[in-house]
């Protein structure tokens, strides 16, 4: 009994407390009608992958809905590692939509410099339509390179036809330093850079991006998907497909491909563990069907860490 009535003394010195110190509702200032509505373009990369040799600046684009007057809006730059600079302001011209900054980083031979543009509230309009935000996230990074040696064979899956290793079509997968991000340059000869993560699947739940070479696990795209609600993602032109989306068509080796599907799970998957062959160390992986003049195919590739 002793117990219980000690709780209860603690629920009513707790309740009485949050009372007492209970702050009153402030309603979110509203939006003026004329506001400018400035925002981010959504079409802007959050990534630039960059080597120490090159120029150490890139550009910006903002945009803005209500384009009456000439405007100087305020850019703040926040949350930066390494250092991260961007002009102060941005002016558009009376009836100007967009204009452009550069931005300017040091400290990429720690890896990684990274931050947050933010436009001002006062500026922006949440509650209208647009592609893009009031704030921009930039990671700027040396890439780690996981292999410059990715290698495809090819398979039909409906008719059993060996399409052939693509020895003349070598492939490089790089990767955020320390994170669970990943590009694969040309992306089975698209002439795009597929972003991706792994699903953190190495028999124990975890994911550890700092030894990649213990990683494996379903392919996540991150960019060019459009994800159909029911068994995976198509494979899309635009980078962005929250505005509808267009499947993926090329050509390779002279064949027409419609679209690649990604099924969700083991299906699609990569495996960066080291696997000793006859030629050289390497790790594997598959993308799941791709539809193809109407027939079903796979792609299965290795990722050779130590073959020239």
């Amino acid at each position: 009994m002793k117990h219980i009535k000690s709780y209860t003394y603690l629920l009513m010195a707790m309740f009485f407390t949050a009372c007492g110190s209970e702050t009153p509702y402030t309603p979110a200032e509203p939006v003026s009608a004329d506001n400018w509505g400035v925002y981010f373009d959504g079409d802007n990369d959050s990534d630039y992958p960059r080597s120490l040799s090159d120029p150490n600046t890139f550009d910006i684009t903002v945009k803005r809905v209500n384009t009456n007057g000439e405007l100087t809006v305020p850019i703040v730059v926040e949350n930066t590692t390494g250092k991260l600079a961007a002009p102060e302001s941005v002016t558009f011209a009376d009836g100007e939509v967009e204009q452009s900054f550069s931005v300017t980083y040091s400290g990429l031979e720690g890896g990684k410099v990274e931050g947050t543009l933010t436009i001002p509230t006062a500026y922006t309009n949440p509650y209208t339509e647009k592609n893009g935000f009031w704030k921009q996230r930039v990671v700027v990074y040396q890439p780690t390179i996981v292999s410059s040696n990715v290698v495809m064979d090819f398979d039909a899956v409906s008719s059993g036809t060996d399409k052939g290793t693509f020895d003349e079509e070598v492939y490089t997968i790089t990767q955020v330093p320390g994170e669970n991000r990943f590009f694969w340059n040309n992306f089975l000869n698209t002439g795009f850079t597929l972003a991706f993560m792994i699903d953190e699947t190495d028999g124990n739940g975890n994911f550890d991006p700092t030894d990649t070479k213990k990683c494996y696990g379903s392919i996540v795209p991150t960019n060019h998907y459009y994800d159909d609600g029911a068994y995976g993602w198509y494979l899309c032109t635009q980078a962005d497909t929250s505005q509808g989306y267009t499947k993926h068509a090329w050509s390779h080796n002279g064949d027409d491909i419609t679209s690649m599907y990604f099924y969700w799970g083991t299906y699609t998957y990569i495996d960066f563990r080291e696997i000793q062959g006859k030629e050289s160390t390497y790790g594997y992986g598959r993308f799941a069907p791709l539809v193809q003049n109407g027939d079903w195919y796979y792609y299965d590739f290795y990722i050779y860490y130590d073959k020239e």
